[in-house]
């Protein structure tokens, strides 16, 4: 299966990449490289951009993970989760209920 990270910070992201180096990850630091990175379907991506956060990136094959800087890791996908009591379907906007807080909670930073 196809993993597309969301980190809410880049120290986050640089630390998993550098634990992860065999796994083949692309490391993306902005929507464009993100995007390219889907587009071409990457099996494997890091990024800090909540944009792609969405059901149409499931429906692309890709399992959905959340790293927070308060350490929780939340997997995200259609139906019910661990890291929420709603039930997920197609129709939501997953990157809103991302930065709302919904899949564990962003600093207060932000």
């Amino acid at each position: 299966m196809k993993e597309f990270h969301w980190f809410e910070d880049g120290t986050g992201q640089r630390a998993y990449a550098l634990n992860h180096l065999d796994d083949g990850i692309t490391y993306c630091v902005d929507f464009k490289k993100t995007y390219q990175a889907i587009l071409s379907n990457t099996p494997f991506i890091l990024s800090t951009q909540s944009h792609f956060f969405t059901t149409d990136t499931l429906a692309r094959g890709y399992g959905l993970f959340a790293h927070f800087s308060n350490g929780k890791v939340a997997e995200v996908k259609l139906g019910k989760n661990a890291c929420t009591n709603r039930e997920i379907r197609k129709e939501h906007n997953l990157e809103k209920l991302l930065l709302s807080g919904e899949f564990g909670g962003l600093s207060d930073a932000t």
